[in-house]
């Protein structure tokens, strides 16, 4: 009789293989067959999800009925198309999807709606010599209004979606965590993310306490052209960073 805090493993033709303590660690007595145990991958290469849908069929006693035989392979056939279709399309890869079911997908799943990206910057009128005198109230502050605005394509919103929700980096703000989203967002086509094995050609700056200067300009690696998206995107609040700083991108 095995105690509380013991087991009793048995093959599928019901005798004993193993008897193991509840832990799992000591084996108190085995019949020498050996146990291998092979780590499955993650992340999965292959579906996970429901691939066939169970069939419909006919009562016995309609299995003679031509017209109703012919109505259940319809419908069967039918469902099996709406599983094959989710299937291949794999809804939560939103690197995958285009148009308005790229749009569907982030904003269904991920609570993301595709941002207006204004071309410049904010300027902000009010302090000494931001304005010509007699222009502006006195004391007063007004914000240049955006005339033009960036086309906020597939690749760029996918871009935008691989910044706030790619979880490789960790949750806690760094330098590196700073730059290797940048290197994802200037190189990574469709927002695919990628093995960011270097950030040399992104430069984090801090001239105040609060203030900091993300430098893609370096010499020895031209701009990309992904660098004026970013930009906006970092200033329109478009991607997600700390708010207690004011990010700014030199190209």
């Amino acid at each position: 009789m095995a105690e509380a805090n013991e087991v009793i493993f048995k093959g599928s033709n019901g005798y004993e293989l193993s008897w193991v303590s509840t832990d799992g660690h000591t084996i108190i007595w085995s019949n020498g067959e050996t146990f291998s145990y092979t780590p499955s991958n993650f992340p999965p290469t292959s579906t996970t999800t429901l691939t066939n849908t169970i069939p419909s069929y006919l009562y016995v006693e309609y299995n003679d009925d031509d017209d109703l035989q012919a109505f259940v392979a319809a419908q069967n056939e039918e469902q099996q198309d709406y599983a094959d279709w989710f299937v291949n399309a794999n809804l939560p890869l939103y690197t995958q999807q285009t148009g308005p079911l790229l749009d569907w997908v982030a904003e269904g799943l991920y609570g993301s709606t595709r941002p207006v990206l204004p071309t410049g910057l904010t300027n902000q009128i009010g302090p000494l010599n931001t304005f010509v005198t007699d222009t502006l109230v006195y004391n007063g502050l007004t914000r240049a209004t955006y005339t033009n605005f960036f086309v906020t394509t597939d690749d760029t919103f996918q871009r935008i979606l691989t910044w706030n929700f790619y979880k490789g980096d960790g949750f806690q703000f760094t330098i590196p965590w700073l730059k290797r989203r940048v290197m994802r967002f200037l190189y990574g086509p469709n927002g695919v993310p990628f093995n960011v094995d270097e950030t040399y050609s992104v430069g984090v700056s801090f001239p105040t306490a609060f203030h900091c200067h993300i430098n893609i300009s370096h010499t020895t690696y031209p701009s990309p052209a992904a660098g004026p998206l970013l930009q906006s995107a970092v200033q329109s609040g478009a991607v997600n960073l700390p708010f207690q700083y004011t990010f700014t991108v030199v190209l």
